[in-house]
């Protein structure tokens, strides 16, 4: 599918930030998709997840959550993250859903899909707003404390690699039990053998294939089912 693609100008707030935009393109109107970067800021990968979506028949926008900032070394991100509040970065991906809602292209629904860090920010937005309509975690920290999981109101997937445990024993132990518990509409999927950021190609000592096709093929299946 071809695509077309643009920068964006977000209101969120009393501030502004820019984002990366991809649809299909032609006529018509798809599900909205907010992509939300790795601790690192919007590096290649996340532009190319933008485009990806795009082809795969999705309005994929990429939100600038650091304004401009991108990280090179751990540290550095770090740093970037420990800024941003609870409150900014679920404003910031809320004001995200909202803008692709309105969107001449988009269907007028959005949800929301988010890698490491951003899978955790996803998940925070999740249970913070009512602003979207589905949620996608790639091993990403869930919001504490677990009581939290009641307010989530929209359909969640989490992607989890076996060997991060820091992040996959508390989503298998307790994040998934509690959203049974709690009579949520949720999927959850843990790769024997992937370690965290399995998913980025363009890291290749973390890079899993096998996996990450397996979650690709189980991720558009779930947004187009609940962003249709």
């Amino acid at each position: 599918m071809s695509i077309v693609h643009d920068f964006v100008t977000l209101q969120s707030g009393s501030d502004k930030q820019w984002g990366y935009l991809a649809r299909p393109q032609g006529e018509g109107r798809w599900p909205g998709l907010v992509v939300i970067m790795e601790w690192w800021g919007i590096k290649a990968h996340m532009f190319d997840m933008g485009q990806r979506f795009a082809e795969a028949g999705f309005v994929a926008l990429v939100p600038d959550l650091y304004r401009g900032k991108v990280a090179i070394v751990p540290e550095e991100a770090g740093t970037l993250r420990k800024a941003l509040t609870n409150e900014s970065v679920a404003n910031d991906i809320s004001a995200a859903a909202r803008f692709l809602k309105r969107y001449p292209s988009c269907n007028g629904k959005a949800g929301a899909i988010g890698y490491c860090a951003g899978g955790e920010w996803v998940f925070l937005t999740a249970v913070s707003t009512k602003d979207l309509d589905t949620a996608v975690v790639y091993y990403g920290m869930h919001p504490e404390p677990l009581e939290r999981l009641k307010d989530l109101p929209c359909p969640l997937l989490g992607i989890y690699g076996e060997e991060d445990t820091r992040i996959t024993v508390p989503a298998k132990e307790q994040v998934q039990p509690k959203l049974k518990e709690l009579g949520k509409t949720f999927e959850m999927y843990f790769y024997p053998g992937a370690p965290h950021a399995f998913f980025n190609d363009m890291r290749p000592q973390v890079y899993r294939p096998e996996a990450s096709k397996d979650a690709w093929q189980k991720t558009l299946p779930f947004l187009k089912r609940y962003l249709a």
